[in-house]
């Protein structure tokens, strides 16, 4: 999993940054302060639990609910100006291969409706296979990989069934991506 993450990462550095609007997230930006982005997110319901920081990434862990559906939200921000550059959303924690694989379809069918087919990786690797008896265990070995990634100038989304047997959205903004990166002196690819 940690490879798609750095995929992830990987397309929005190479993304041009001409975009006009920032990317969204249930209608909202995903810019501006996180004392702003947090108030936004109360008014669409969330509550907030905790503010975190592992390593240096800080985020904010709220509760609430999306697309009709208990909800985890960890919202990140960069570290000097705390502005806000990625969501991601854990949903489904079900320990049943079937109704993850089910979940996993209906919310990349939800995105794709939104945001077209989007880069798609689903399969198994040795020794697991779908059908064997232990797809969760493959899962939460990371030799099982359901991912579906959208790319766009202002941002990128992504859908996938997490290690930790659960749904995992995540919606994040190019501009503020870059951002972030440089708040941390991470270096662009371009650069090297």
């Amino acid at each position: 999993m940690k490879k798609f993450a750095l995929l992830l990462t990987t397309l929005l550095m190479a993304t041009p940054f001409f975009a006009q609007e920032h990317f969204k997230f249930q209608g909202v930006p995903i810019d501006g302060n996180i004392h702003t982005f947090i108030g936004k997110m109360k008014r669409l319901g969330y509550e907030e639990i905790s503010r975190e920081d592992i390593n240096g990434n800080e985020y904010v862990y709220m509760l609430g609910k999306y697309a009709d559906r208990d909800a985890a939200l960890y919202i990140w921000h960069t570290p000097k100006t705390k502005t806000v550059y990625l969501v991601e959303v854990y949903l489904e924690h079900v320990e049943r291969w079937s109704y993850l694989k089910e979940a996993y379809f209906a919310y990349k069918k939800h995105l794709q409706s939104k945001y077209g087919k989007g880069e798609s990786y689903e399969y198994f690797e040795a020794p697991y296979k779908e059908g064997d008896g232990k797809e969760l265990k493959a899962l939460q070995e990371q030799k099982c990989i359901y991912t579906t990634f959208f790319n766009f100038n202002n941002g990128a989304a992504c859908v996938e069934i997490f290690p930790f047997l659960e749904i995992r959205l995540q919606f994040a903004d190019a501009v503020n991506t870059a951002l972030h990166d440089a708040e941390k002196g991470v270096r662009s690819f371009d650069n090297l």
